[in-house]
């Protein structure tokens, strides 16, 4: 089965199988969509969520396995979708996106 990349800053890269769906929850949808952007050339669906209504709602609708958490989303929210989306699906990937510098 085919696999992608998505570089972290940092050491770890993650692995994602081409066949997986991918949440994205940002309050920022230039960025959610320049994700979607680089993310669909790997052939992966890619869904979008602005909030954490609309998050579960999504999650519910395209079963992704991994959930991609923006920062910008204040620590307390992220961590009540977090908390909800795993519910929903414990066998979930939660990964945190910071704003983090880029290596040098």
């Amino acid at each position: 089965m085919p696999f992608g990349l998505l570089p972290f800053f940092g050491r770890d890269t993650l692995l994602i199988e081409m066949t997986d769906s991918l949440l994205i929850v940002t309050p920022h949808s230039a960025f959610g969509a320049s994700l979607r952007q680089s993310l669909e050339t790997s052939s992966c669906r890619v869904h979008i969520a602005g909030d954490a209504d609309s998050a579960i709602v999504s999650l519910k609708e395209n079963h992704a396995s991994i959930a991609l958490l923006d920062m910008a989303l204040s620590e307390e929210v992220l961590l009540e979708i977090g908390k909800m989306l795993r519910v929903l699906n414990p066998r979930l990937k939660l990964v945190i996106l910071s704003p983090g510098k880029e290596p040098e």
